[in-house]
């Protein structure tokens, strides 16, 4: 059985693309790849969310910040 991924309408992240439990599939550093950040409880990605993902703060967040090195130089 396949995966159910799920768009959050609050998230503000340029970078965010989708998420199911205990994951959140952002761009990746890497040019045309998809990164997924695992999380070992759902409480815990609720928090990384709410503390960026779903704020004005994303640009705190150290993938945020991984990924845009990658746009550093263009």
């Amino acid at each position: 059985m396949g995966k159910t991924y799920f768009e959050s309408k609050e998230a503000k992240c340029p970078f965010y693309l989708h998420e199911r439990q205990q994951v959140i599939s952002c761009e990746s550093e890497i040019p045309d790849a998809v990164t997924n950040i695992s999380f070992p409880h759902i409480a815990i990605q609720r928090e990384h969310q709410q503390q960026y993902c779903h704020t004005m703060h994303y640009e705190d967040c150290p993938h945020y910040r991984a990924v845009m090195e990658r746009y550093k130089d263009e």
